[in-house]
């Protein structure tokens, strides 16, 4: 039975092995090329999340516009109040009525299947872009390593 010891050298070793490999690979992207990628990556995620947010509130604003049309609507029509909606107002109050809901439904759409992914897929970019700050980290710590000691 390997004792405590045992579990602990194996993993030393195996953390030294992993440092070494990765301080073996090649440099990836020169720190010019990798500012210009970050700073590409940061004005993508921040369209995105700009993007997004307007869009939400746009999603909010048809949504509770066409709620309220509707409750107006049944208000009207509950409460015996068809005449109102004989006349010209009542023509736009129907006709806001039917396409308010369509847009609503249409804009919470676009929303959920092109807005939202695509500040999901920029964070997801930053992310990555992190653990090209961790290999741009070990390039550094490769040349200092390479470095004579004096």
């Amino acid at each position: 039975m390997p004792s405590n010891n045992d579990w602990r050298s194996t993993s030393v070793n195996a953390n030294n092995d992993f440092k070494e490999m990765l301080l073996r690979q090649g440099p990836q992207l020169s720190p010019d090329q990798y500012a210009e990628y970050r700073r590409r990556l940061d004005d993508r995620l921040a369209g995105a999340a700009r993007e997004e947010r307007s869009m939400r509130r746009i999603v909010y604003l048809v949504c509770g516009l066409a709620g309220a049309l509707w409750l107006l609507g049944w208000d009207l029509i509950l409460n015996n109040n068809v005449e109102i909606l004989s006349g010209l107002i009542g023509g736009l109050l129907l006709v806001a009525g039917a396409l308010l809901p369509i847009l609503a439904g249409y804009a919470l759409l676009l929303y959920c299947l092109k807005y939202r992914p695509n500040l999901k897929e920029a964070q997801q970019q930053e992310q990555r872009a992190l653990l090209l700050d961790v290999q741009h980290q070990l390039n550094e710590l490769r040349e200092q390593q390479s470095r004579p000691k004096v």
